[in-house]
Protein backbone atom coordinates (compact mmCIF):
# COMPACT_ATOMS: atom_id res chain seq x y z
CA UNK A 1 0.00 0.00 0.00
CA UNK A 2 1.42 3.77 -0.57
CA UNK A 3 2.87 5.15 2.47
CA UNK A 4 1.07 8.38 1.84
CA UNK A 5 -2.28 6.39 2.58
CA UNK A 6 -1.33 4.11 5.51
CA UNK A 7 -4.16 4.45 8.26
CA UNK A 8 -3.25 6.16 11.50
CA UNK A 9 -5.06 3.87 14.06
CA UNK A 10 -7.28 0.62 14.29
CA UNK A 11 -11.32 1.63 13.74
CA UNK A 12 -12.65 -0.11 16.30
CA UNK A 13 -16.71 0.44 13.95
CA UNK A 14 -14.91 -0.70 10.80
CA UNK A 15 -15.09 -4.18 9.74
CA UNK A 16 -12.34 -6.85 10.78
CA UNK A 17 -10.40 -3.76 12.56
CA UNK A 18 -9.78 -2.17 9.32
CA UNK A 19 -7.88 1.16 9.96
CA UNK A 20 -9.24 4.84 9.50
CA UNK A 21 -8.03 7.60 7.44
CA UNK A 22 -10.35 9.51 8.25
CA UNK A 23 -11.82 10.31 11.99
CA UNK A 24 -16.05 10.29 12.69
CA UNK A 25 -17.02 13.63 12.26
CA UNK A 26 -19.88 16.02 14.07
CA UNK A 27 -21.80 16.33 11.18
CA UNK A 28 -22.77 13.04 11.19
CA UNK A 29 -23.39 13.10 15.03
CA UNK A 30 -25.70 15.29 14.06
CA UNK A 31 -28.12 13.43 11.57
CA UNK A 32 -31.13 11.52 12.60
CA UNK A 33 -31.16 8.61 10.83
CA UNK A 34 -33.25 5.21 11.45
CA UNK A 35 -31.26 2.89 13.65
CA UNK A 36 -28.38 1.16 12.48
CA UNK A 37 -28.11 3.30 8.68
CA UNK A 38 -25.68 5.74 10.51
CA UNK A 39 -23.44 2.87 10.81
CA UNK A 40 -23.63 1.60 7.54
CA UNK A 41 -23.25 5.17 6.08
CA UNK A 42 -19.73 5.30 8.16
CA UNK A 43 -18.75 1.90 6.36
CA UNK A 44 -19.26 3.47 3.33
CA UNK A 45 -17.12 6.30 3.65
CA UNK A 46 -14.18 4.55 4.95
CA UNK A 47 -14.23 2.14 2.19
CA UNK A 48 -13.80 5.19 -0.15
CA UNK A 49 -10.21 5.63 0.27
CA UNK A 50 -9.64 1.86 -0.54
CA UNK A 51 -11.57 1.82 -3.80
CA UNK A 52 -9.05 4.97 -4.64
CA UNK A 53 -6.40 3.14 -4.04
CA UNK A 54 -7.31 -0.08 -6.11
CA UNK A 55 -8.22 1.82 -9.24
CA UNK A 56 -4.86 3.23 -9.32
CA UNK A 57 -2.41 2.24 -12.01
CA UNK A 58 0.76 0.21 -10.43
CA UNK A 59 2.91 2.86 -11.52
CA UNK A 60 1.56 5.45 -9.58
CA UNK A 61 2.14 3.87 -6.62
CA UNK A 62 5.37 1.63 -7.38
CA UNK A 63 8.62 1.97 -8.96
CA UNK A 64 9.11 -0.54 -11.99
CA UNK A 65 11.29 -3.07 -11.12
CA UNK A 66 13.18 -2.06 -14.16
CA UNK A 67 13.76 1.55 -13.73
CA UNK A 68 16.24 1.96 -10.93
CA UNK A 69 18.92 -0.31 -9.04
CA UNK A 70 18.53 2.37 -5.92
CA UNK A 71 14.52 1.96 -5.77
CA UNK A 72 15.38 -1.67 -4.37
CA UNK A 73 15.66 0.54 -1.29
CA UNK A 74 13.38 2.86 -1.87
CA UNK A 75 16.39 5.78 -2.15
CA UNK A 76 16.40 7.37 -5.31
CA UNK A 77 20.27 6.75 -5.53
CA UNK A 78 22.22 4.85 -7.43
CA UNK A 79 25.11 3.60 -4.55
CA UNK A 80 28.28 2.93 -6.50
CA UNK A 81 30.88 0.82 -4.38
CA UNK A 82 34.49 1.08 -5.20
CA UNK A 83 37.32 -0.94 -3.88
CA UNK A 84 40.80 -0.30 -2.93
CA UNK A 85 42.35 0.91 -6.79
CA UNK A 86 39.64 2.90 -7.94
CA UNK A 87 39.64 5.87 -5.07
CA UNK A 88 41.58 7.40 -3.16
CA UNK A 89 40.36 9.18 0.06
CA UNK A 90 41.99 12.51 1.87
CA UNK A 91 43.97 11.40 4.74
CA UNK A 92 42.91 15.22 6.23
CA UNK A 93 39.51 15.49 5.52
CA UNK A 94 38.34 12.02 4.45
CA UNK A 95 36.92 12.78 1.16
CA UNK A 96 36.87 10.01 -1.22
CA UNK A 97 37.62 10.42 -4.94
CA UNK A 98 36.95 7.60 -7.35
CA UNK A 99 38.95 7.30 -10.64
CA UNK A 100 37.69 9.87 -13.36
CA UNK A 101 36.49 7.06 -16.05
CA UNK A 102 34.55 5.01 -13.40
CA UNK A 103 32.71 8.00 -11.29
CA UNK A 104 31.78 9.87 -14.74
CA UNK A 105 30.53 6.83 -16.60
CA UNK A 106 28.62 6.26 -13.05
CA UNK A 107 26.90 9.58 -12.81
CA UNK A 108 25.73 9.46 -16.48
CA UNK A 109 24.02 6.27 -16.09
CA UNK A 110 22.74 7.59 -13.12
CA UNK A 111 21.89 10.54 -14.78
CA UNK A 112 19.59 8.71 -17.49
CA UNK A 113 18.07 6.95 -14.66
CA UNK A 114 16.86 9.96 -12.45
CA UNK A 115 18.90 9.00 -9.99
CA UNK A 116 21.67 10.46 -7.85
CA UNK A 117 24.88 9.15 -7.74
CA UNK A 118 26.64 8.31 -4.31
CA UNK A 119 29.84 6.40 -3.66
CA UNK A 120 30.23 3.43 -0.98
CA UNK A 121 34.12 2.72 -0.34
CA UNK A 122 35.14 -0.46 0.58
CA UNK A 123 38.99 -1.89 1.10
CA UNK A 124 38.72 -5.27 -1.02
CA UNK A 125 37.04 -7.06 -3.44
CA UNK A 126 35.40 -9.66 -0.99
CA UNK A 127 34.18 -6.38 1.09
CA UNK A 128 32.35 -5.02 -1.99
CA UNK A 129 30.93 -8.07 -3.04
CA UNK A 130 29.52 -7.90 0.53
CA UNK A 131 28.38 -4.80 0.06
CA UNK A 132 26.21 -5.59 -3.08
CA UNK A 133 24.75 -9.17 -0.81
CA UNK A 134 23.81 -7.00 1.96
CA UNK A 135 22.43 -4.07 0.20
CA UNK A 136 24.59 -1.25 1.45
CA UNK A 137 25.65 -0.82 -2.08
CA UNK A 138 23.49 -1.13 -5.82
CA UNK A 139 26.35 -1.64 -8.21
CA UNK A 140 30.34 -1.87 -8.82
CA UNK A 141 32.46 -1.67 -11.48
CA UNK A 142 34.24 -5.52 -12.15
CA UNK A 143 36.12 -7.82 -14.49
CA UNK A 144 33.66 -10.14 -16.11
CA UNK A 145 34.37 -13.00 -14.20
CA UNK A 146 32.44 -16.18 -13.95
CA UNK A 147 33.73 -17.20 -10.73
CA UNK A 148 31.86 -14.50 -9.64
CA UNK A 149 28.52 -15.32 -10.89
CA UNK A 150 27.07 -17.34 -8.28
CA UNK A 151 26.89 -14.16 -6.47
CA UNK A 152 26.45 -11.20 -8.77
CA UNK A 153 24.95 -10.63 -12.31
CA UNK A 154 26.88 -8.62 -15.07
CA UNK A 155 25.56 -5.86 -17.19
CA UNK A 156 26.47 -5.24 -20.79
CA UNK A 157 30.48 -4.85 -21.05
CA UNK A 158 31.12 -1.18 -20.49
CA UNK A 159 35.55 -0.89 -20.85
CA UNK A 160 37.49 -2.72 -22.79
CA UNK A 161 41.30 -3.20 -21.30
CA UNK A 162 43.81 -4.09 -23.71
CA UNK A 163 46.41 -6.92 -23.00
CA UNK A 164 49.39 -5.89 -25.82
CA UNK A 165 53.38 -6.40 -26.07
CA UNK A 166 56.31 -4.84 -24.96
CA UNK A 167 59.55 -5.50 -27.38
CA UNK A 168 63.11 -4.08 -27.37
CA UNK A 169 63.43 -0.48 -29.96
CA UNK A 170 65.06 -2.99 -32.42
CA UNK A 171 63.07 -6.19 -31.82
CA UNK A 172 61.93 -7.05 -35.63
CA UNK A 173 57.98 -7.94 -34.43
CA UNK A 174 56.00 -4.37 -35.19
CA UNK A 175 52.63 -5.94 -35.25
CA UNK A 176 50.93 -7.97 -33.15
CA UNK A 177 50.70 -10.69 -36.46
CA UNK A 178 54.62 -11.01 -35.78
CA UNK A 179 54.69 -12.57 -32.26
CA UNK A 180 53.01 -15.96 -32.59
CA UNK A 181 56.06 -17.89 -34.14
CA UNK A 182 58.73 -20.61 -32.78
CA UNK A 183 61.50 -18.87 -31.43
CA UNK A 184 59.53 -16.08 -29.67
CA UNK A 185 60.37 -16.04 -25.91
CA UNK A 186 57.63 -13.99 -24.39
CA UNK A 187 57.79 -12.99 -20.53
CA UNK A 188 54.41 -13.21 -18.05
CA UNK A 189 53.14 -12.39 -14.81
CA UNK A 190 52.37 -16.01 -13.22
CA UNK A 191 48.48 -16.66 -12.77
CA UNK A 192 47.58 -13.09 -14.49
CA UNK A 193 44.38 -12.84 -16.32
CA UNK A 194 46.54 -11.15 -19.19
CA UNK A 195 48.86 -14.33 -19.12
CA UNK A 196 45.87 -16.58 -19.54
CA UNK A 197 44.56 -14.82 -22.48
CA UNK A 198 47.76 -14.89 -24.03
CA UNK A 199 47.89 -18.65 -23.47
CA UNK A 200 45.37 -19.27 -25.53
CA UNK A 201 46.32 -16.85 -27.75
CA UNK A 202 49.64 -17.65 -28.73
CA UNK A 203 50.37 -21.63 -29.99
CA UNK A 204 54.54 -21.37 -31.16
CA UNK A 205 55.92 -18.97 -28.60
CA UNK A 206 58.04 -20.18 -25.83
CA UNK A 207 56.72 -18.40 -22.32
CA UNK A 208 58.93 -17.23 -19.82
CA UNK A 209 57.14 -17.27 -16.29
CA UNK A 210 57.54 -14.35 -13.52
CA UNK A 211 55.50 -13.91 -10.24
CA UNK A 212 54.89 -10.04 -10.87
CA UNK A 213 54.86 -8.29 -14.44
CA UNK A 214 57.90 -6.19 -12.78
CA UNK A 215 60.18 -9.66 -12.66
CA UNK A 216 58.75 -9.81 -15.99
CA UNK A 217 59.85 -6.70 -17.33
CA UNK A 218 63.62 -7.63 -15.76
CA UNK A 219 63.75 -11.00 -17.65
CA UNK A 220 62.89 -8.66 -21.03
CA UNK A 221 65.63 -6.18 -20.02
CA UNK A 222 68.40 -8.69 -19.39
CA UNK A 223 67.23 -10.43 -22.45
CA UNK A 224 66.34 -13.21 -20.77
CA UNK A 225 62.76 -12.69 -22.90
CA UNK A 226 62.19 -11.30 -26.36
CA UNK A 227 58.89 -9.74 -25.62
CA UNK A 228 56.28 -9.05 -22.33
CA UNK A 229 52.84 -9.32 -22.38
CA UNK A 230 50.51 -7.70 -20.02
CA UNK A 231 47.99 -5.19 -19.95
CA UNK A 232 48.08 -2.48 -22.54
CA UNK A 233 48.22 0.44 -18.96
CA UNK A 234 51.44 -2.07 -17.69
CA UNK A 235 52.72 -2.09 -20.90
CA UNK A 236 52.73 1.64 -21.85
CA UNK A 237 54.01 2.34 -18.15
CA UNK A 238 56.82 0.21 -18.56
CA UNK A 239 57.70 1.47 -21.86
CA UNK A 240 57.94 5.30 -20.18
CA UNK A 241 59.92 3.81 -17.36
CA UNK A 242 62.57 1.86 -19.97
CA UNK A 243 63.57 4.19 -22.74
CA UNK A 244 64.56 1.39 -24.81
CA UNK A 245 61.24 -0.16 -25.70
CA UNK A 246 58.60 0.31 -27.95
CA UNK A 247 54.72 -1.22 -27.55
CA UNK A 248 53.57 -3.47 -30.34
CA UNK A 249 50.96 -2.14 -32.33
CA UNK A 250 47.40 -4.11 -32.11
CA UNK A 251 46.16 -6.16 -29.22
CA UNK A 252 46.01 -10.08 -28.42
CA UNK A 253 42.79 -9.61 -26.33
CA UNK A 254 41.40 -7.45 -23.73
CA UNK A 255 39.40 -7.90 -20.37
CA UNK A 256 36.04 -6.48 -20.26
CA UNK A 257 34.56 -4.39 -17.43
CA UNK A 258 30.76 -4.72 -16.80
CA UNK A 259 28.47 -3.21 -14.22
CA UNK A 260 28.18 -6.17 -11.58
CA UNK A 261 24.92 -6.39 -9.37
CA UNK A 262 23.70 -8.47 -6.40
CA UNK A 263 21.95 -10.97 -7.79
CA UNK A 264 18.65 -10.85 -6.22
CA UNK A 265 18.57 -7.70 -8.05
CA UNK A 266 18.95 -9.60 -11.44
CA UNK A 267 15.20 -8.50 -12.69
CA UNK A 268 16.39 -4.65 -12.39
CA UNK A 269 19.07 -5.66 -15.19
CA UNK A 270 17.26 -4.13 -18.10
CA UNK A 271 16.75 -0.61 -16.55
CA UNK A 272 21.08 -0.85 -16.14
CA UNK A 273 21.68 -1.94 -19.48
CA UNK A 274 18.80 0.49 -21.35
CA UNK A 275 21.08 3.48 -19.50
CA UNK A 276 24.46 2.35 -20.19
CA UNK A 277 23.72 1.38 -24.11
CA UNK A 278 21.97 5.10 -23.98
CA UNK A 279 25.61 6.12 -22.29
CA UNK A 280 27.75 3.95 -25.24
CA UNK A 281 25.27 5.75 -28.13
CA UNK A 282 25.90 9.47 -27.03
CA UNK A 283 29.71 9.19 -26.12
CA UNK A 284 29.69 9.27 -22.60
CA UNK A 285 31.75 6.30 -21.46
CA UNK A 286 34.59 7.23 -24.11
CA UNK A 287 35.37 10.92 -23.05
CA UNK A 288 35.23 9.84 -19.36
CA UNK A 289 37.89 7.55 -20.36
CA UNK A 290 39.77 10.43 -22.53
CA UNK A 291 39.30 12.46 -19.12
CA UNK A 292 40.39 10.12 -16.83
CA UNK A 293 44.10 8.52 -16.02
CA UNK A 294 44.06 4.87 -16.91
CA UNK A 295 45.64 3.98 -20.66
CA UNK A 296 45.21 1.35 -22.71
CA UNK A 297 41.61 1.47 -21.91
CA UNK A 298 38.78 1.62 -24.29
CA UNK A 299 34.55 2.27 -24.38
CA UNK A 300 33.21 -1.16 -25.33
CA UNK A 301 30.80 -1.37 -28.35
CA UNK A 302 26.96 -1.29 -28.45
CA UNK A 303 25.43 -4.38 -26.87
CA UNK A 304 27.42 -7.42 -25.66
CA UNK A 305 26.46 -10.94 -24.07
CA UNK A 306 26.09 -9.41 -20.59
CA UNK A 307 25.04 -11.98 -18.08
CA UNK A 308 26.76 -15.47 -18.59
CA UNK A 309 24.36 -18.13 -17.65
Amino acid sequence: MNKSFQFDRPCPQAPLGAGCAVQQTPFLRRIVLPDGARRHILRALLLVPILLLSMAPANATQQGPDRAVGSASGQRELRLALFGPQYSQDAQTGAVRGDVHLVETASTIASQMQLTLVLKVYPTVPALLAGLQEGSADVAFLGVDPALTSSVVFSNPVFELDYGLLVPEQSTVRTIDDVDRRGLRVAVARNHPSTLAFTRWAKQVAVVVADTPDQALALLQRGEADALASTANAVLAFSSRWPGSRVVEGRYGFAPTALAISRDQAARLGGLNAALEEAKRAGAIQRAIDRGTVRGLRAAPPGGPGQTK
